[in-house]
């Protein structure tokens, strides 16, 4: 069960345990370029999910975009203020976009973009955009 943070990084801490085989493994590659078990883990762990967004999508339904936006939400990086005045100046400029290049320009999936829209619709016109979807558009009305 992961702790609040870990004293020295400021970053949450797990704990596992591993089997005798396992440690062995980690603990000599640990030796080899002189870092701690932990660091390996987080490597390793690192690594595999860098390397199989694909895996974690269709196995776990995980969006790295998402997870991405969420940190900044929470690090107070990024807010939905943001988010909603991003697209309200997007269509300044433009009068149609579809959805999954809105989404990617903002850097969060389709599926988060349309809910956002869906639950913040109200804000977004009182800040002067009026849209409607229509099929994979996002369409401005004048």
């Amino acid at each position: 069960m992961p702790s609040e943070s870990s004293k020295s990084t400021g970053l949450p801490r797990t704990t596992v345990s591993l089997d005798p085989f396992d440690n062995e493994v980690i603990q000599k590659m640990a030796d080899e370029i002189n870092k701690s078990k932990s660091e390996i883990l987080r490597n390793i762990i690192n690594e595999w999910i860098i390397s199989n967004p694909d895996t974690l999508q269709a196995k776990y339904g995980i969006n790295f975009k998402d997870i991405k936006r969420e940190i900044q939400i929470k690090n107070d990086e990024r807010t939905i203020e943001d988010d909603i005045n991003e697209i309200v100046g997007f269509f300044k400029r433009t009068k149609s976009i579809e959805i999954d290049r809105l989404a990617e320009k903002l850097e969060m999936s389709p599926k988060t973009l349309t809910d956002l829209l869906d639950k913040y619709g109200d804000q977004i016109e009182e800040k002067g955009l009026n849209f409607r979807f229509e099929g994979d558009l996002i369409i401005k009305i004048d």
